[in-house]
């Protein structure tokens, strides 16, 4: 299993996975430790999810991963999981923590954050 982190520092768990272009990938064996295989910076001229609101096609190179994050809007969810994107949003900072608590089942889930509406973004 593949994960990826919305970390705007490489550290901690970051909010606003849309607009990100900084991610930590980690490979999660059946068994044992998370381990980190790429701090992922999405060039310029790579699309973030915010760029892809309307697009499903277009390859976004964390498609068909399992996606942690601080937060996100409402329609998130769905709109990756048509890319095969599973999102869990969390309140915990720590990448590694959060990974072994949502495969043993106990990550802390926090809600989708309402939609800002036609003056703001989602």
């Amino acid at each position: 299993m593949r994960v990826a982190v919305s970390s705007d520092d490489f550290i901690q768990i970051t909010p606003k996975p849309g607009k990100a272009r900084r991610f930590l990938i980690f490979n999660v064996p059946q068994t044992g430790e998370p381990v980190l295989e790429d701090k992922l910076v999405l060039a310029e001229d790579v699309p973030c999810f915010h760029d892809l609101h309307l697009d499903d096609v277009t390859p976004h190179p964390i498609d068909g991963m399992t996606l942690i994050t601080g937060d996100a809007g409402e329609g998130f969810q769905e709109r990756l999981a048509r890319r095969s994107i599973d999102v869990h949003i969390t309140s915990e900072s720590d990448p590694v923590t959060a990974i072994k608590a949502l495969l043993a089942g106990e990550l802390s889930e926090l809600p989708p954050s309402p939609h800002k509406g036609e003056d703001g973004h989602c």
